[in-house]
């Protein structure tokens, strides 16, 4: 069976009830301190499961929505990802 799911996390709370269904999980929290804590946690908890995308000068992946050229910003940060799934 092949069960995919989008899962998002907003804390390190939320991780107690995900069960992972694919081989990757790719976290996109804030890159302040606390949302780097929570990614780190995140890798913790899933192991190499969970895989952190960093957007350069980019403090919250929401930034993206409301700037010119956000998509593409983002779609080039997940670039990477895709490839490694090909």
């Amino acid at each position: 069976m092949n069960d995919k799911r989008d899962v998002a996390l907003t804390n390190d709370d939320d991780l107690s009830g995900v069960t992972l269904m694919q081989a990757r999980l790719i976290t996109a929290l804030d890159s302040d301190p606390a949302g780097q804590q929570a990614s780190t946690v995140a890798e913790e908890h899933l192991g190499p499961a969970a895989r952190r995308l960093d957007i350069p000068d980019v403090k919250d992946v929401a930034e993206l929505a409301t700037v010119p050229g956000g998509r593409e910003l983002f779609e080039a940060a997940l670039e990477p990802w895709h490839a490694l799934a090909a």
